[in-house]
């Protein structure tokens, strides 16, 4: 059953935010359950947007002019992760719908994706977020292509980070043990007798593996089980898919490529293979790019400003007669500035 759960956690306390934030107008489940490939112990990323006050999304409207005097609190996105709730853990990004319809007249990939979802994951919408639904294809471009595109490299690019998997192949030829909780590894090598350049070679991968922050348990679990993060290949066949459909169909199911999204988690579909398939499916999609008639070549803007216009004026009544009113506002600002020399 749909449900508000930005709301729920808020009146659980399990988050902070404005009430705005709590009333979303459209929140849906992305990651592996929206792309169909999820496990029981998958996260629940919602993503999301809301319809902030008047005087944020025009902030004109309460005689705010951008620079000058002291700047009003802007909003764009509330984001918070890791919130256990209802046996889950959720991560959770509500934006405002300015931000969230200019990300997905850009075609950001996650963006984009959270109006093609299924329409079981949507947990919630209102007026304006069906709307917003029902006239998602007006977003797609072939602009898509180029940054679907780059991302799947950047995936390949991860995958190929050989730092975690040249450690624990030390650690087999050397009989050293192994632990998917580094700290427990380390504390390990601590108890042995190790000579001294096993040693300073052990500690030169292990800092290389943990640089940034510490390794996520799931990654490393892959890499010793499948010799490489999988979860980067499952991504790199998602963004490939989706490029060729948008420039096929015109559309997006999310779920097209789930079986192959399957074996690539399940280990079936090794590094070289996936590297192999991406440089393929690359030099046909570029092809295809510049025949494809399906989607314009850039998004059109007044089409996609009529939407989000026509989104606040069901929420805030006519903007019309909000400019209206807003004429005496600009005059009064304009007849400050004359008096305190600024104009």
């Amino acid at each position: 059953m749909a449900t508000n759960v930005v709301k729920e956690m808020r009146d659980k306390g399990l988050i902070t935010c404005e009430p705005y934030i709590s009333e979303p107008h459209y929140l849906t489940i992305m990651g592996s359950f929206a792309y169909g490939v999820s496990s029981d112990t998958s996260d629940m990323d919602v993503y999301g947007f809301c319809i902030p006050p008047k005087d944020i999304v025009f902030p004109h409207t309460i005689g705010h002019i951008e620079g000058f005097g002291k700047q009003i609190k802007r909003f764009e996105v509330f984001q918070q992760h890791h919130i256990q709730f209802k046996e889950k853990e959720y991560d959770l990004a509500i934006y405002n719908i300015v931000k969230y319809y200019q990300l997905c007249m850009e075609n950001n990939p996650n963006m984009i994706d959270s109006l093609f979802t299924p329409i079981y994951c949507v947990l919630h919408q209102s007026q304006m977020g069906e709307y917003t639904r029902q006239h998602r294809q007006d977003f797609l471009h072939k602009g898509s292509f180029h940054k679907l595109k780059g991302y799947a490299f950047s995936q390949i690019q991860k995958a190929k980070n050989k730092s975690f998997k040249t450690l624990f192949d030390f650690c087999r030829i050397h009989s050293i043990p192994m632990s998917e909780d580094f700290d427990e590894m380390r504390a390990d090598w601590d108890r042995i007798d190790l000579r001294t350049d096993i040693k300073n070679k052990l500690l030169e991968l292990y800092s290389l593996c943990v640089a940034g922050g510490k390794p996520n348990p799931k990654r490393v679990e892959s890499i010793m089980k499948y010799g490489w993060d999988v979860k980067f290949g499952y991504h790199l066949i998602r963004l490939v898919d989706e490029a060729e459909q948008i420039l096929v169909t015109g559309t997006l199911d999310l779920q097209r490529a789930r079986e192959h999204m399957k074996a690539v988690r399940s280990g079936l579909i090794s590094l070289e293979e996936a590297e192999k398939w991406f440089a393929e499916k690359e030099a046909s999609l570029e092809k295809l790019y510049h025949e494809s008639k399906m989607v314009p070549y850039a998004p059109d803007e007044e089409k996609i400003k009529r939407h989000l216009l026509n989104c606040l004026e069901m929420y805030y009544g006519t903007l019309e007669r909000m400019e209206k009113e807003n004429q005496t506002t600009v005059k009064d600002i304009v007849a400050i500035l004359k008096r305190d020399g600024y104009a």
